[in-house]
Formats: C-alpha cells, sequence, structure tokens
C-alpha cells in the first residue's frame, strides 16, 4: 500500500487500547540550549495521539531518540531525553510516570509492569543503542519484549523514510502497528497541497545539501509554477551563471553543471526561477563579523540574501495559492545573518492571512519561523519532518510506513 493512501486506512481513533500496552515511536529530537529545550514543536504536535491513547485506557510506552548517538548508557548523557521527561511531566501530569533509565532490558520491563491504564511513560533514547540506527532484530526483538508491546503506533514523521529497529524493525515482533494521527495528517497534508496545489504553486528551498535538493528541485520545477532558491545552495546555482561567490565554500562543487541543467528545464517549461539578486557578506561568518552587501569578492563569503533579494521574493510569492518552503535562506543562527531568513516567514505568514496554503517544510525552517516571531497559526501547517517531507514529495518509499500493517 502506497504511503499517499493513508486515508483508506484505519483511524486509530476507533479502535479500543483500553489495558493495553502501546508503544508509540515518536520524535521527540528537539533542539536543545544548553540542557533547556530551544523548540517544543515535536513534542507539542505528538500531545493530541497521547492524549487519544492514555485517555482510551492504554498503558502508553513511548520511544524516541535524539541525537546521532550510538553508543552505550552512560556515556552519551548529553542526548539523554531527560529535558523531554520534564516537558512531558509539565503537559500531562500526573498521567506521566517518568523517564525510565534505558529503552530495553529488566529494569524497563518491571517499571512497565507497575503501571496502570492511562498512565504514560517515556523510553531513554532509542539510539543509545546501535542496533536502533543499525535496524538490528535482535534490538527491535528486545524493545518489543521488554515492553510487552501489543500494539505499536507510528507517530514520528520524522524519521519515516529512515529504515531503522524503532521505526520498521519493531513491526516484527509487535503483533498490531498503524499510523498515528500525526503520521496521517502529515502525509495527508503534503501529499494534497503538492499533488493538487493552489495555484501559483510557490516552493522555495534553501539550507545546504545540494545533493540532496537538486533530484527534488528537478520534480518540483515539473509541480511548481515558480521555484525560489536560497541559502547556501543557491551558490551552487550562481556559479553555474558564471556569478561571483568569493571564498564562498561550493558543496558539491562538481553539482554545477547540474544546477545549470535545472536552470534551463526551468526555462523550457516557463516556470518562474528566482535566485539571490543580493548577499549580505564578511570576512567570517560569525557573531560580531562586520557585514557588507556589495558583489561577492575574493576573501569574502555570502551569510545571507540582501534587502534586494528579499524584495524580489516577497513580490514572486504576492500571488501565491500554495507555498511550500524547506531551508533557510542564510545562517540565521547567527544575528547578522537573519533577516533573509526572517523576512521569509514574515512573507509566507502574510501569505496565510491573504488566503494561501502555507506548508512549513519541517527543520531549520521551523525554529526559524518561531525566531522570527511567527506564530503556527500564522501558517497552514508547520511538518515536524524536514528530511522525511521532502522524500515523501520526491516520491521516494518511506520505509517507516511501509513497514506498518496500516490497519489491513
Amino acid at each position: 500500500m502506497g504511503e499517499r493512501s493513508l486515508h483508506r486506512t484505519l483511524d486509530i481513533s476507533k479502535l479500543d487500547f483500553n489495558g493495553q500496552r502501546v508503544l508509540m515511536r515518536a520524535d521527540f529530537n528537539v533542539p536543545l540550549s544548553g540542557k533547556q529545550i530551544a523548540d517544543d514543536t515535536r513534542i507539542r504536535a505528538t500531545v493530541p495521539t497521547i492524549d487519544l491513547l492514555r485517555k482510551g485506557g492504554a498503558i502508553l510506552i513511548l520511544a524516541s531518540h535524539m541525537g546521532r548517538c550510538g553508543s552505550a548508557l552512560p556515556h552519551c548523557g548529553q542526548s539523554s531525553l531527560a529535558p523531554v521527561a520534564a516537558a512531558l511531566k509539565d503537559i500531562l501530569g500526573d498521567a506521566f510516570v517518568g523517564l525510565a533509565e534505558d529503552c530495553i532490558g529488566d529494569a524497563v520491563s518491571a517499571r512497565i509492569g507497575t503501571m496502570k491504564p492511562g498512565q504514560v511513560l517515556l523510553l531513554e533514547n532509542t539510539r543509545f543503542h546501535k542496533g536502533d540506527t543499525q535496524n538490528d532484530d535482535a534490538f527491535a526483538e528486545a524493545l518489543a519484549k521488554s515492553t510487552g508491546a501489543e500494539v505499536f503506533i507510528m507517530d514520528a514523521f520524522g524519521v519515516s523514510h529512515r529504515n531503522q529497529a524503532s521505526v520498521t524493525g519493531i513491526t516484527k515482533f509487535v503483533p498490531k502497528s498503524y499510523p498515528g494521527p500525526l503520521v496521517r495528517k502529515e502525509v495527508l497534508c503534503l501529499a494534497r497541497s503538492i499533488d493538487v496545489p493552489k495555484r501559483p504553486f510557490v516552493v522555495v528551498l534553501g539550507g545546504a545539501k545540494v545533493v540532496d535538493k537538486l533530484h527534488i528541485i528537478s520534480i518540483l520545477i515539473d509541480k511548481a509554477d515558480k521555484l525560489i532558491i536560497g541559502g547556501k545552495m543557491a551558490f551552487t546555482f550562481l556559479k553555474a551563471k558564471g556569478v561571483s561567490v568569493g571564498d564562498t565554500e561550493i558543496e558539491e562543487a562538481h553539482r554545477v553543471e547540474e544546477a545549470l541543467e535545472m536552470e534551463r528545464k526551468a526555462a523550457e517549461l516557463h516556470k518562474e526561477l528566482y535566485l539571490p539578486i543580493d548577499q549580505v557578506v564578511a570576512e567570517e561568518l560569525e557573531q560580531g563579523a562586520q557585514t557588507k552587501i556589495p558583489i561577492i569578492s575574493n576573501g569574502f563569503h555570502g551569510g545571507d540574501i540582501g534587502p534586494a533579494s528579499q524584495q524580489l521574493f516577497a513580490d514572486a510569492l504576492a500571488d501565491a495559492g500554495t507555498i511550500f518552503w524547506n531551508g533557510p535562506l542564510g545562517k540565521f543562527e547567527v544575528p547578522e545573518f537573519s533577516k533573509g531568513t526572517y523576512a521569509m516567514a514574515k512573507a509566507i505568514a502574510a501569505a496565510t492571512k491573504r488566503g494561501a496554503i502555507t506548508i512549513i517544510g519541517g527543520g531549520d525552517s521551523v525554529s526559524a519561523v518561531k525566531a522570527a516571531g511567527c506564530a503556527h497559526e500564522d501558517f497552514t501547517h508547520i511538518s515536524t519532518g524536514g528530511g522525511a517531507s521532502l522524500e515523501l514529495i520526491e516520491g521516494n518509499k518511506m520505509p517507516g510506513l511501509r513497514a506498518l500493517t496500516l490497519g489491513v
């Protein structure tokens, strides 16, 4: 069954989970500032599913990763889910019974054995074990046995494109597995908006990772009416056009010819492709840097789009019916290079007020809209998955969804 057929699958709100042990894979891989959560979007997004299950009488066990750990306890304390546990306690109150010391083992089993229907336990970071990212069956089986899960709910859209033990492998060892409401919402919203968009359809792509995005640009040229390209990725396109990029590092320099081919394709299809026409540059892209806005010369690096580009891009959005944005337009975490990304966030928020369908495609874009002072309500949908949203749009298989029984 295809990922975009989730609307034909079982809605878990109609199932009876009373008294059953339900293992729910969530995505609590949230950004931290020290030991504090910098953006709780992903946690808040899971709360409706958590409430649905616990109020339905499930003994709810939450599993998630944080960071790219992969080493055994206790050597990866910086990636502990303790900050997430504190946030869940604030949200759920007495229904939340705490953070387990691990995600597998006898101690985990014993703790779950004391739980009552309606209570919620968070397992420690699944990536404390290398078997998770390696999709090791032994780890997946240990996770199933330690929790005694009778049902698996996949509600972590952000990792649905990953083939990992806590995402796909676990489904081999739990009798029933279903997509959660958040995953269904993500897939349906993205599929409907991209496949049958309200036009004009404008796609804004930023960030780096040129190798990941060139193929999706090729696909989106067919679907979109306008493409706006910014961020580090834009320099590959600018170099292809013969524009000076100074000392700005070109990621995957051999991709320049591919970028030129994308421009040719856009022209042949009469699609509008927008690139920055000015840049905020500095000798070093760091806080406190002296910036200016000329053509980039040797010795300088581009760190953000300039004011003329901000206006150009805002004008391109003026008549948009649907907007999809993935990736910042500059190094926005440094104040000197944040204005372009913030201007884009505000321009898209303004488009929402005009009636456009606006989708923020996860990843750094979510942090950017928050830093820009925008609220969730300023957009039609804020995705919890950056890479996952791009993979879905690209039409790639999503292992985390394919592995589910999907209510059949």
